[in-house]
């Protein structure tokens, strides 16, 4: 994906990452996770890796600075069935 702007005044810098998709649905929700990777390193290459197939929008990282990955207008992508099967709409390509 190519650079874009944050569309958060409150994240201080675009890291773009190519896991996102089309959106289907309007945004109602905020999902946090934590990725429980080694550092923050780490885990924004992972969300940042073609080959991981996962993302978010939005990265904190341990000092507190936000970095944008996708823009809000597409939905990144997530684990599919991290939920169970009850939850998939929520895991596939980000419904939100």
């Amino acid at each position: 994906m190519s650079m874009f702007s944050p569309d958060s005044k409150l994240a201080t810098r675009v890291v773009p990452s190519p896991n996102h998709d089309e959106r289907r649905v309007p945004i109602d929700a905020i999902i946090l996770h934590y990725t429980g990777m080694q550092s923050a390193d780490a885990a924004l290459a992972r969300l940042c890796d073609a080959e991981a197939k996962v993302s978010s929008h939005y990265f904190v990282d341990e000092d507190g600075a936000i970095a944008q990955l996708v823009p809000e207008a597409r939905p990144e992508l997530r684990v599919c069935g991290q939920f169970g099967p009850d939850n998939l709409d929520r895991q596939q390509p980000s419904a939100r």
